[in-house]
């Protein structure tokens, strides 16, 4: 803030005002900063939650009188520039807008700088990160003896995430994908009715959260005896991945761990090419900083981040090739200051991967 000439910053996200606060509800809240207080606005709702999460916090009921009990404490806030995230609802903005106006400052966009902080992960965090993978390399044990001729994707995606949160996952991540034969070539493929057939890809693409954090991981497996087509494009994926894990260590860039995979499996040939970024980081959301790719090939303007310990992100090279299949390997690691662990340690050797 100091760095920005920022005297105030309001925090809407609700990852970021959890991180911030310990504030674990759904509910709408907000977080106003100023250099030497902390304002918790909640509604009745989540009153008592707040107080007793919300440590530091002055904690604000505006369910009744709101307005004015924001507008006074604007009025004392001794500053001429107020600070906001660009995640914002534009609505929500006017609002808070309308509540400062008589003040005349002026409003400032900012651009991930919480995302920035929660990228360096406290030991706690990754802990509970390390859980969530557990459980994830529970549920693909447990999914891989469950695929049967005739069963569907949405029959393995509800069984898997049933198995995950009896066995103490808060939530899932994310909406599972689950592609069986050409459906494993769409990345972000829905599960519907398709049944298993002998021969198909099978890609199980999943994860859970266990107090807020969350686990992703992606197995490819087959049912039945790959054809040579395959396997090869499984060992290009596979090998692609190991290349990168001999490569990685603090302080290198994180686009330059993508260009490893990809000229990887460029040079494998036969058409292959990485299409997507090689990983995300992992955190309070599935998809967070620090982004693994080629930061030229971006439609948005980022930073190049530099690989640092206790970073946790995943790395998932894929292969796919429409109307016939493809792979996608994914694992989640975290950096430490002697290198990195790999988090998600389920099996992934060709060998390992056949249901016969």
């Amino acid at each position: 803030m100091e760095k920005l000439g920022l005297g105030a910053f309001l925090v809407t996200k609700r990852e970021n005002v959890r991180w911030l606060t310990g504030f674990t509800a759904d509910d709408p809240s907000t977080v106003l900063i100023t250099q030497k207080r902390k304002f918790f606005f909640v509604y009745i709702s989540s009153l008592e939650q707040a107080k007793e999460q919300a440590r530091g916090f002055k904690v604000i009921d505006i369910s009744k009188d709101g307005k004015e009990k924001i507008e006074r404490i604007f009025s004392k806030v001794n500053t001429k520039y107020v600070g906001f995230e660009n995640s914002i609802p534009f609505n929500l903005l006017k609002r808070f807008k309308k509540l400062d106006k008589r003040n005349g400052r002026r409003w400032k966009a900012t651009r991930m700088i919480l995302e920035e902080l929660r990228m360096i992960k406290t030991n706690d965090e990754i802990r509970n990160v390390r859980k969530a993978c557990g459980l994830a390399e529970e549920g693909f044990v447990y999914i891989k003896r469950k695929l049967k001729f005739g069963i569907t994707e949405k029959e393995i995606e509800w069984d898997l995430e049933k198995y995950m949160r009896d066995r103490g996952a808060d939530e899932r991540s994310f909406k599972f994908v689950i592609g069986f034969g050409p459906n494993s070539a769409r990345g972000h493929h829905e599960s519907n009715k398709r049944k298993l057939c002998k021969g198909d890809f099978v890609l199980l693409d999943f994860g859970v959260k266990v107090e807020g954090f969350a686990s992703d991981i992606t197995r490819t497996v087959f049912f039945g005896k790959p054809t040579a087509r395959q396997a090869e494009i499984y060992d290009t994926v596979l090998n692609a991945q190991k290349e990168v894990f001999k490569n990685l260590k603090i302080e290198m860039k994180a686009s330059e761990l993508h260009k490893i995979a990809e000229r990887y499996i460029k040079k494998a040939g036969k058409g292959y090419e990485l299409l997507h970024g090689l990983g995300h980081g992992l955190g309070l959301e599935i998809h967070e900083l620090p982004i693994i790719a080629d930061k030229k090939k971006l439609k948005w303007k980022i930073k190049d981040f530099v690989i640092a310990p206790n970073m946790v992100f995943t790395i998932e090279p894929g292969i796919y090739f429409p109307g016939y299949g493809g792979v996608r390997i994914e694992d989640d690691i975290v950096m430490t200051k002697r290198g990195y662990e790999i988090l998600t340690k389920s099996p992934k050797e060709l060998k390992d991967i056949i249901i016969k």
